[in-house]
């Protein structure tokens, strides 16, 4: 069967991990860069980047003709705007909509989704706590279950990633083992900055496990997310300008040509021939008597 699965993450891994290895076909889109990546590198999948609702995104990934088409976007609307143009315009047999309004089950049903299922009731409960219990959120009992040890990998979109460890609001019943970024591992201290894909291992009582859990998957503000969005755009256009654009050395100030002294003019070479003397002009006779 071919399976088209649109966004999601945690949700997606958990549906692709079932279906991966049983001969199916997937097709992944996902409109999230960041969201990709990870599940392009844990199922070793390639995933189109792109908004699921677009038309493009559907040509590009090939995801026409879906046996079962399943949209897992963090919005309602996203949802049923991908479900519809899968079913009407690229022939999808059966779409399944994830809702997060429990109100929009009968609604987005009554305007032809064939499937919808509100997150609220049952993937809130079984396929998200799944996937982040097995993937982004792992957790171990020690000592007779009096401590707990939670590894978490941080996206983006925690309010936590991009902070200074000091500056987190980082809970007093909860430490940081260890932070594992990339092949780094790295003792943590109050200056060390959270950064997205950083894996955190920390430990704490089993009893505050499930609002550690809370704590490090709470989303930023729409605000501050604006925000980072657009220093991360200066940021990668400051990045980007050297490549383009040749850094141009500031031109040497030209001082102005010393002026040469005036050339003095070449005597006139003496000749060794004495110039003929003039003749005496001859005296005039007088013309006086007596003279």
């Amino acid at each position: 069967m071919k399976f088209v699965i649109a966004g999601g993450t945690h949700e997606a891994e958990y549906i692709v991990s079932m279906f991966h290895k049983k001969g199916n076909s997937l097709v992944i889109i996902n409109p999230s860069r960041e969201e990709a990546e990870i599940l392009r590198e844990r199922e070793n999948l390639s995933v189109y980047v792109g908004a699921p609702w677009k038309n493009i995104s559907f040509e590009e990934s090939g995801a026409e003709n879906a046996d079962i088409f399943i949209s897992l976007c963090e919005r309602d609307t996203d949802n049923y705007a991908s479900c519809m143009m899968a079913k009407n315009a690229y022939g999808a047999k059966k779409c399944i909509c994830l809702v997060n309004n429990p109100n929009n089950v009968e609604l987005y049903r009554s305007l032809g989704i064939d499937s919808v299922i509100s997150s609220t009731y049952l993937l809130g409960d079984s396929v998200k706590a799944s996937a982040s219990v097995e993937d982004i959120i792992k957790a171990i009992s020690l000592e007779n279950n009096q401590v707990a040890m939670i590894e978490a990998t941080l996206l983006r979109r925690f309010r936590i990633t991009g902070k200074r460890i000091m500056d987190a609001g980082f809970p007093k019943y909860a430490s940081i083992s260890c932070i594992v970024r990339g092949d780094e591992v790295i003792i943590p201290n109050g200056q060390v900055v959270l950064q997205a894909k950083d894996k955190l291992l920390m430990v704490c009582s089993p009893l505050d496990q499930a609002r550690l859990t809370a704590f490090i998957q709470t989303r930023k503000s729409e605000e501050e997310e604006r925000l980072e969005e657009e220093a991360l755009s200066r940021l990668m256009g400051q990045d980007e300008e050297p490549a383009v654009v040749e850094v141009q050395k500031p031109a040497p100030v030209k001082k102005a040509p010393a002026k040469k002294p005036a050339a003095k003019k070449a005597a006139a070479p003496k000749s060794s021939a004495k110039a003929p003397a003039k003749k005496a002009a001859p005296k005039k006779k007088s013309t006086k008597k007596g003279e």
